[in-house]
């Protein structure tokens, strides 16, 4: 996924001017934080640790839809390494 150009990023934000600096921040963190999702699991992590384990693992994101296999009864620091143990 190529990142967002300054085009779309100054489309979005004209469109949204009423933001406050903050809001600018958060926003703009969000979109980041998304692109660097992206680029791990898309990218990266098959590289790494090779598509196979990717597979057997339920590592590869979704095609589309939300995944609903988070366990809020598990500690969140368990739960996002307990596929590398």
């Amino acid at each position: 996924m190529p990142c967002i150009d300054f085009l779309n990023k100054k489309r979005f934000f004209h469109k949204n001017n009423s933001y406050c600096q903050i809001s600018l921040q958060q926003e703009t963190r969000k979109i980041v934080g998304a692109q660097m999702q992206h680029i791990t699991y898309n990218e990266w992590l098959p590289i790494v640790l090779g598509m196979e384990f990717m597979e057997e693992n339920e590592l590869l994101p979704l095609k589309e839809g939300l995944s609903n296999s988070y366990d809020p009864g598990v500690d969140p620091v368990y739960n996002s390494i307990r596929h590398i143990i």
